[in-house]
């Protein structure tokens, strides 16, 4: 007989370990969604971890943690929510739950003691699924299904079958981050491995197109806090071949994170453990091909994204275009000399021309030129980094837009701050970085606040103060030394100007 589309089970007398299906869910729980009767049990910390992304906590019995105290769904749109959590409650309004689900959307239910075949009858009347999860764990089922179809009698369709080795990555880096492990995927797809990457929304991105990626694993911010992410992990281990944890292998361990202990050594200590360490390199060994040196970084895009990137550089072919990058992360990460520095250099160079890119927020850095295409915030991250391959030069300190230009032949010209050439772009082709020329860099540090980086104060002509910013930036590239590096990528440039550029 067919499970009620109303009801699940009671709860029972006794006390469940009930950890197991957080960890097994938390990679369902994107975007936007509902936890229905599970208020009262840590399975998972619902809250709004970002703008669009929540659980909202529903249930019928006034609970701790309860955002909806009611069983009327109406004031949910239908097919609004990207996940449904249904927790082990009696009298559960299972169709109105899963009428609020998107196609693609998942629906996750917790129950006690049931057989899974009477869920899938259940789900059957309500569209066609496809089963991710389906387990029995301290008598306890747990199952997830993906709502592919909305219709009145519909199917589960299994999930896909296990491929013969599998490897997972994961890491919940930074953009540059993904750039930088990105050999490692395909060093693991050219050893016979299905490649798995568990990921944060922010960085995913820099995946799209890879044709060595097999899966993708989005894990919202804090879905899982902190402390839990050991006993996550031990969870997911064995479902893999081979399971690749970079948590940390370049911050906290080539950089030093502030706040910690190790943050505050002295800078000779932690060059000598962190400055002679490729980061790639380091990636490649903790991923089990410590032979494997010397590689790139590796981006792929789509046909619209390149011809995109083309026709931008075809407007310009006759000039001398640079690219540069206003801001990274950190604090130390600009350079606030850019105006005058670009305005002087533009004055003895008519034919070239430089792009301002970065994200939204940072328009303000912007500034009116004639040789000057303020393009900050206009282009999505993934446009930026297809149009690393046709400019001239890419320019900036040290942040995901020059790791991008890092993959490919363009000369690049990043202003080193807390990474050291070694660090960062030891293998780069046509590489013209400049370290800061400060004692304090590099630091192989990651600085989180102001106070915790030597600052330096810019005055103007007139001796007023103009800016106040880390000592790397201020006083590190010298208007001069910078004008003259950056005179060699034009120079080689220049040599074959007669021609128009090529594009691929």
């Amino acid at each position: 007989m067919a499970m009620s589309l109303e009801t699940t089970t009671n709860p029972p007398s006794k006390t469940y370990n009930s950890q197991f299906i957080r960890l097994r869910s938390a990679v369902y729980l994107r975007g936007r969604g509902l936890s229905y009767g599970c208020a009262n049990d840590p399975i998972y910390p619902a809250k709004a971890v970002d703008v669009g992304k929540y659980s909202l906590n529903l249930d019928e019995t006034r609970l701790e943690h309860i955002d909806v105290l009611d069983t009327d769904l109406s004031i949910f749109a239908p097919a609004s929510m990207d996940h449904v959590f249904v927790g082990a409650r009696e009298h559960v309004p299972l169709r109105d739950l899963a009428s609020k689900l998107k196609i693609g959307g998942h629906l996750i239910l917790h129950s006690l003691g049931l057989e899974a075949d009477k869920h899938r009858a259940a789900l059957c009347e309500l569209g066609s699924w496809k089963e991710k999860e389906s387990m029995i764990r301290n008598e306890q089922y747990l199952g997830v299904w993906k709502l592919l179809r909305r219709s009145g009698k519909g199917t589960i369709e299994p999930g896909r079958p296990r491929a013969t080795k599998r490897a997972c990555i994961a890491r919940y880096g930074a953009i540059g981050d993904m750039i930088i492990l990105s050999p490692l995927i395909r060093t693991l797809h050219e050893d016979g491995y299905e490649v798995t990457l568990n990921v944060t929304p922010y960085c995913a991105d820099v995946l799209k197109h890879n044709p060595y990626v097999s899966n993708i694993i989005i894990q919202e911010r804090d879905v899982i806090p902190n402390q839990d992410l050991a006993m996550y992990w031990n969870e997911w281990i064995p479902e893999y071949d081979k399971y690749i944890n970079l948590s940390e292998s370049i911050e906290g361990s080539l950089l030093k994170v502030e706040g910690r202990r190790d943050f505050y050594t002295h800078k000779s200590w932690r060059n000598e453990l962190c400055g002679d360490t490729n980061y790639i390199d380091n990636t490649m060994r903790l991923g089990g091909y410590p032979d494997r040196t010397g590689l790139r970084g590796e981006l792929y895009f789509s046909a619209t994204e390149q011809k995109q990137a083309k026709y931008f550089r075809s407007k310009f072919a006759n000039n001398f275009v640079v690219m540069w990058a206003v801001k990274g992360s950190s604090y130390h990460k600009i350079y606030p000399l850019l105006e005058p520095f670009l305005d002087q250099w533009l004055s003895t160079h008519p034919d070239a021309l430089v792009c301002l890119v970065g994200g939204k927020g940072e328009e303000p850095l912007q500034f009116s030129h004639p040789q000057v295409i303020p393009m900050v915030g206009q282009l999505a991250l993934r446009d930026v980094f297809a149009l690393t391959q046709y400019v001239d030069c890419v320019a900036g300190p040290e942040t995901s837009i020059l790791n991008a230009a890092g993959c490919f032949a363009t000369p690049k010209l990043v202003m080193l701050s807390h990474s050291s050439h070694t660090n960062l772009c030891k293998y780069w082709e046509n590489d013209y970085c400049l370290q800061a020329n400060v004692g304090c860099s590099p630091c192989n540090q990651l600085h989180y606040s102001m106070e915790s980086c030597p600052l330096t104060q810019i005055l103007d002509p007139d001796q007023n103060p103009v800016w106040r910013g880390p000592t790397c930036s201020a006083v590190g590239f010298p208007p001069q030394v910078l004008a003259a590096q950056l005179d060699k990528i034009y120079s080689l440039w220049a040599a074959n100007r007669t021609h128009t550029p090529k594009l691929l």
